[in-house]
């Protein structure tokens, strides 16, 4: 299975998806640790994708959509 986790931050979702064996590509606006491509999501084009994907995991930004935005 190919997976691809957007906003990814700390790569949670790619972490376990490795971890049981599946292929994963990771992006995010910020260099972060293990983040395959360092681009607006906004701005992705196909080309920066493999060919097909089984699973799209997005992760939108915690600090926006939780109350740690309160903060």
């Amino acid at each position: 299975m190919k997976t691809a986790e957007f906003f990814a931050g700390s790569c949670s979702f790619s972490n376990e998806a490795k971890a049981q064996g599946y292929y994963t590509i990771t992006n995010d606006i910020q260099p972060f640790a293990g983040i395959d491509i360092v681009k607006d999501f906004l701005l992705l084009t196909k080309e920066d994708l493999p060919d097909s994907l089984d699973v799209l995991w997005f992760s939108p930004d915690c600090s926006t959509y939780s109350v740690a935005a309160t903060g």
